[in-house]
């Protein structure tokens, strides 16, 4: 394999193939036959999470990989509900107060007795007149290993935030590289575009080292300095990860963001293109931490994209707290393939999650029917999603029941996009680790698969994406 280390670490693919291993001495594992030795006769309760609604860095992380022709096992494995998170769903929006809840289910044309599986919670609107002010506190990673495209990334994620400001909201700014200074001390900014803002903003320039764990200390003494219940209070940490955090960081930024009384102060990351290998798991370990948004800047547009109009918003306001899906499969149903973060049937190992405003969770999974019974066209699927109200504190929950011929008449029409996603992303993990005889078929297959869905709703931005990337990685082999 001609995939090399650069001396920044960044590796490339530059033969476009990986190593090659041919043996196939291991008979191919049975996945109807391992799914069904575990089903239940009895209906099974599940309790799912897919993360925060606002976790979706690789969505734009694995395309800037794929457009740079950087070797995909390197990073890999990318994680399926961020995907889902990066890109659109067209549910519709519950009222104030309430949470939507949409499923859908599609028979595999090749199995009949496999199924997917796409359940929906979808969060009310805000706009920009009716969100809080916000108190943010921006720390922003100024060290050497942000040159380049990582401080130009820097500088459009700040003018993007800076353009969806109002008169009223609260900035202040810590710059951390071997030390840390706070650069603007709670500016009361005059509307989008402020002007001490923006001067700053020009004027960012990176060198030095990389002392996240005092750029961290600075910026929540910042903004617990500056708590105002009455507002959004958020850390937004800007950087390429390059850095170690210790155990005391992730305990201050969790403590921070699990005020039992307020919404607490979340942290929002927004990762940037080093010049070295980017340290996805740092920034993906804070955002876990600090239940926030974790975004992935790999231009200026995307920044743009991520940080304005109605993503702003849903990616620094909060809709619902504590967000969990309880599903309840029938009879003789199982779970073959789980595309999201958590699923148990003991509810202490699933974490609820937060979701934004303007926003949708996607909780994916395949099911097989392991019952080869005619009655499976009657069995019921049950579906409960309970959240924490934001005004009242109040436990809240809303559900659906249909059954499987209910369900299946119905409208799948995310379920089409579901497919091109997956096969997409499965490709991505996945494409390498075939002999290399069978990746270019493989690829074919996966092209032929995304295209076809976007022939049935050509006019889908997302889907348009998604095949102009399938492409760029069938083009490898």
């Amino acid at each position: 394999d001609d995939a090399t280390t650069d001396d920044d670490d960044t590796v490339s693919d530059d033969d476009d193939t990986a190593p090659d291993d041919d043996d196939d001495s291991d008979a191919p594992v049975d996945g109807e036959d391992i799914t069904c030795d575990e089903f239940s006769e009895e209906p099974t309760l599940w309790y799912v999470s897919a993360d925060d609604s606002n976790s979706q860095a690789d969505g734009a992380h694995l395309r800037a990989l794929l457009e740079s022709n950087l070797y995909l096992p390197y990073y890999a494995p990318f994680r399926p509900y961020e995907l889902f998170n990066y890109y659109s769903w067209d549910f519709p929006t519950p009222p104030a107060g309430q949470l939507g809840l949409d499923v859908q289910l599609r028979a595999d044309a090749q199995d009949p007795e496999l199924f997917t599986l796409a359940v929906g919670v979808t969060s009310p609107a805000m706009s920009e007149v009716t969100r809080p002010d916000l108190n943010l506190t921006f720390t922003v990673d100024t060290s050497c290993s942000m040159g380049g495209p990582g401080i130009q990334n820097e500088q459009a994620a700040l003018a993007a935030m800076a353009s969806s400001l109002r008169a009223g909201d609260i900035v202040s700014v810590v710059e951390w590289s071997n030390s840390q200074a706070l650069m603007i001390d709670s500016l009361a900014v005059t509307g989008p575009a402020d002007s001490t803002l923006s001067t700053y903003i020009n004027n960012l320039s990176a060198g030095g080292g990389t002392n996240l764990s005092g750029g961290l200390q600075a910026a929540y003494a910042q903004a617990n300095a500056n708590f105002d219940p009455e507002k959004l209070n958020r850390v937004v940490l800007i950087s390429d990860g390059g850095a170690n955090m210790g155990i005391t960081d992730g305990q201050l930024i969790g403590a921070n963001a699990e005020d039992a009384e307020d919404e607490g102060i979340y942290l929002v990351g927004i990762g940037t293109p080093p010049h070295g290998t980017y340290n996805d798991e740092l920034m993906n370990d804070v955002t876990d931490l600090g239940k926030g948004a974790y975004i992935y800047i790999d231009e200026p547009g995307e920044a743009w994209h991520q940080l304005t109009g109605s993503r702003f918003l849903s990616n620094m306001a909060l809709a619902a707290k504590d967000v969990r899906l309880e599903m309840t499969l029938p009879a003789g149903f199982a779970v073959e393939t789980f595309y999201g973060e958590q699923i148990s049937q003991d509810p202490t190992e699933v974490e609820p999650q937060h979701l934004g405003p303007n926003d949708s969770m996607l909780y994916v999974q395949t099911v097989r029917d392991c019952s080869a019974d005619v009655e499976s066209a009657a069995a019921v699927f049950e579906f409960t999603v309970t959240w924490q109200d934001l005004a009242t504190g109040a436990d809240m929950s809303t559900g659906f029941s249909a059954t499987r011929d209910e369900l299946l008449a119905s409208s799948a029409r995310e379920l089409h996009k579901v497919s091109a996603i997956t096969a997409y992303l499965d490709a991505a993990n996945g494409v390498y680790s075939l002999p290399a005889s069978d990746r270019a078929a493989y690829m074919d297959g996966v092209w032929n698969e995304v295209n076809a869905v976007l022939s049935s709703f050509p006019t889908d931005p997302d889907l348009q994406e998604v095949l102009y990337l399938t492409g760029l990685l069938r083009n490898r082999f």
